[in-house]
């Protein structure tokens, strides 16, 4: 609850101190598909109903500047999958994976009626649990380098994006996720 008041306090002292608006994505769901094979060959996939893909939740702060064409701001994501071979059988356990990461938007002109198409990329830091059969201590937590680049449109409350999370070794996909925006 404390850093509930906080952020909000950082937001109000924000948008007052710099004359800019603040958007907060307070969720946003994803759906992530394509994710790296490792060397064998196996898939880090969830396997739904023979689909194979990972869900991903996040969160993030931008601030619009420059007319709102400019949104630098931070997020953060959580995703998690299993490993499959090619028989469809589990391999090891689950994969859990959190990104940190510092972003940028380019916001378009509106094209009709309140959407805005964006693109932008985010950089950052992922730390990614591994198990002991890729050869780090079982229940590692590793840390990669990322990055996002990403396109989408806002419309409203809501924000569509198409992004390709990079997340470091074996651990990258595309990513449509939807999210819900306080703010302007």
């Amino acid at each position: 609850m404390k850093t509930i008041k906080v952020l909000l306090l950082f937001i109000l002292i924000s948008s007052n101190s710099f004359g800019q608006s603040i958007a907060w994505e307070v969720l946003n769901i994803g759906y992530g598909f394509g994710l790296s094979k490792d060397e064998n060959g196996n898939n880090w996939d969830d396997k739904i109903n023979g689909i194979y893909g990972t869900f991903s939740f996040g969160s993030e702060l931008r601030m619009k500047l420059l007319d709102n064409r400019l949104s630098p701001g931070l997020q953060i994501g959580f995703s998690g999958w299993n490993r499959y071979d090619q028989d469809g059988l589990v391999t090891d356990s689950h994969q859990f994976a959190f990104s940190f990461m510092s972003l940028c938007d380019y916001n378009f002109t509106h094209v009709h009626s309140g959407f805005i198409p964006f693109a932008g990329i985010g950089l950052g830091l992922s730390r990614v649990r591994y198990d002991s059969r890729l050869g780090d201590p079982a229940g590692a937590w590793i840390s990669h380098f990322a990055y996002s680049p990403r396109i989408g449109v806002d419309y409203k409350r809501l924000r569509l994006a198409l992004e390709y999370k990079y997340l470091g070794n074996r651990n990258n996909y595309f990513n449509i996720r939807l999210g819900f925006v306080i703010g302007s």
